[in-house]
């Protein structure tokens, strides 16, 4: 699998259309990043069957230690170890059960951790005995014990382990000793990761299925720069869900996964490490999905939920605001090293007037007014009508949705100050305009724009037509939202909009309602 013109290749993932180098340098690492059913696994016993030097640690590992002492012998770890060589080039070696998820593995990884432990020590004393003071510093500082207890340290988990006088591996937390076999899996599975990382021959490479098995991100990403630092010979090949990792590691590249076709074929692209990308870029990309939408808002945005029930199998990224999501789908479409990924964005309809332009972009305003006006528009209220206990008409929400917002003096001011402001930004002299020196001059009649709303408002209102008021106004600074929800029998806006959302996977008619509302950018 190596190619002898570069050391540094670890093999190939095979492409439908030809194949895709790998490379990795001592000491760094390659994330493969993918969704459920993108092929992960399967690369990673592909790669490992392909390569000789190699720690397959995988996602269905034993994590429950049969003894916390030492029960095999060294012939029956030789035997074991020979097996494991044996079937890691077998078609069988990613489902049998005989090797990477079992616990005879798990009793062979003590055996020599014990053996390890006993010939540092021996070496120190036979360093001491000769005088040979200054080999003691160096030969302590490979003692596995103590580079275990610093890796489970880094990892913020508050206790130690060492050997007791009969070759049991002891736990010590809080004062209480005890043996491994009841560490909780967590420990146990940060324990065995670090065991197998110092324990690994020298210049292998390292591939481990889903390293947060168990583990809270807040533990596995130090603990794996922890033991990338101690040992810098190892190449490293990560699967993870957790999108952390790779976030944290800069130097490091990432293999993105699409699809899976049999047999042994990828749907992939490698984004380089070079390649540094700002954070909602980055995110989109390592959602490992062939679909982006960007939107408006920020990671704490309750807009998000509901995008991703009407856009399954799709990457929903929160952007900024209407800008933000135009030079992202922008940037992201114009990226050379990405060619399996689109971008679209979804933005909110603001009144716009140039809904054309940005449809150009690849980016679609809604229908409505903003997005949480969806939750309110009269034919997806009419949906819910239908879960809702309170025996009460469509005609009487609006009505009371109406009355609540009375005049609209302010959400008139809203409305007239968004549209002179959204027409200003647009028209908004580029650096060329700017340095040429041309003049513009914009009038500006508040107080008229205001009127002119008003009465559009009050018009609307005498109307009832509370489907154009959604499109027009921004309610969601009024009372409406409240008012609609306490109508159906909900405590408030906030618990409407979940159960609203909840509901979308079991009630079609409500999704089309919603759909309908809700442009497809793809389309």
């Amino acid at each position: 699998m190596t190619d002898s013109s570069n050391p540094n290749k670890i093999g190939e993932i095979p492409l439908k259309d030809g194949s895709i180098e790998l490379f990795i340098e001592p000491g760094k690492c390659l994330y493969i990043l993918g969704q459920n059913g993108a092929g992960k696994s399967t690369f990673l016993f592909h790669l490992a069957k392909k390569t000789p030097l190699k720690n397959l640690i995988s996602g269905n590992r034993e994590v429950v230690f049969g003894s916390s002492a030492v029960s095999i012998s060294a012939a029956q770890a030789e035997q074991y170890e020979g097996y494991s060589q044996n079937h890691s080039s077998q078609p069988t070696f990613r489902s049998d059960k005989g090797h990477h998820n079992s616990g005879d593995r798990l009793s062979t990884l003590l055996f020599y951790l014990k053996s390890r432990c006993d010939d540092i020590n021996k070496n120190y004393r036979q360093a001491h005995l000769k005088g040979e003071n200054d080999k003691l510093p160096q030969i302590n500082a490979n003692e596995p014990i103590g580079l275990i207890n610093e890796a489970i340290r880094k990892s913020s988990i508050p206790l130690t382990i060492d050997w007791d006088e009969k070759s049991s591996l002891i736990v010590t937390k809080n004062g209480f000793s005890y043996g491994v076999q009841k560490m909780s899996d967590g420990e146990r599975s940060a324990l065995i990761l670090a065991c197998e990382v110092i324990l690994s021959k020298e210049n292998s490479l390292i591939i481990i299925d889903e390293p947060e098995r168990h583990l809270h991100r807040s533990i596995s990403s130090p603990l794996l720069q922890y033991l990338k630092s101690i040992r810098p010979d190892l190449r490293w090949v990560i699967a993870t869900h957790d999108l952390s990792l790779p976030r944290d590691d800069a130097e490091a590249d990432v293999l993105i996964l699409y699809r899976y076709v049999e047999p042994l074929q990828w749907e992939a692209e490698i984004l380089k490490s070079e390649n540094q990308l700002p954070t909602t870029l980055i995110n989109a990309i390592y959602g490992a999905r062939q679909k982006v939408i960007f939107i408006e808002g920020n990671s704490e945005s309750k807009d998000a939920p509901l995008y991703q029930q009407i856009f399954k199998g799709v990457t929903v990224i929160p952007a900024g605001n209407c800008r933000d999501v135009c030079e992202n789908v922008s940037a992201l479409e114009s990226l050379k090293s990405i060619h399996f990924m689109s971008a679209r964005g979804l933005v909110d309809g603001d009144n716009r007037s140039d809904t054309a332009e940005l449809i150009k972009g690849g980016v679609h305003p809604l229908e409505v007014y903003a997005i949480e006006s969806v939750y309110y528009h009269p034919s997806v209220i009419s949906e819910m009508l239908k879960h809702s206990a309170e025996k009460v008409s469509l005609q009487e929400v609006i009505i009371k949705a109406i009355d609540v917002i009375g005049d609209a003096q302010h959400l008139s001011k809203m409305t007239a100050y968004r549209s002179y402001r959204e027409s200003h930004m647009r028209a908004m002299l580029d650096d060329t305009s700017f340095e040429a020196g041309v003049q513009t001059v914009q009038h500006i009649d508040g107080p008229s724009l205001i009127a002119a709303c008003q009465a559009n408002f009050n018009s609307l209102k005498k109307s009832m037509d509370w489907a154009e008021i959604t499109k027009l106004f921004k309610i969601k600074s009024t009372g409406a939202p409240n008012a609609i929800a306490t109508k159906l029998g909900y405590g408030g806006s906030a618990q409407y909009e979940r159960a609203l959302v909840k509901l979308l996977d079991k009630d079609p008619s409500l999704f089309n309602a919603v759909r309908a509302l809700v442009p497809d950018p793809f389309t």
